[in-house]
């Protein structure tokens, strides 16, 4: 299952846990376990933007399908 989280998280854009989890066949709480794995792996980084903040200065706020709490990460390696 991880590498198929990794599969959707490298085709780009932006995607909820709960998109995320539908296409896994999984529940949004584990994606985020997955992905809080990931981080810790080394796999994925955090890019600082945090989604509580105002949108106005984020070049993906145009694309983006964020719900009340998001967080954006970069694919490593």
């Amino acid at each position: 299952m991880l590498e198929k989280l990794m599969l959707l998280l490298k085709r780009g854009g932006t995607v909820t846990f709960e998109q995320m989890a539908h296409e896994l066949d999984t529940t949004p709480a584990l994606v985020a376990e997955l992905i809080g794995y990931l981080e810790q792996a080394g796999r994925l980084k955090p890019m600082g933007a945090d989604c509580g903040q105002v949108c106005a200065g984020c070049a993906l706020a145009r694309d983006c399908q964020r719900i009340d709490r998001s967080c954006i990460w970069q694919v490593v390696g």
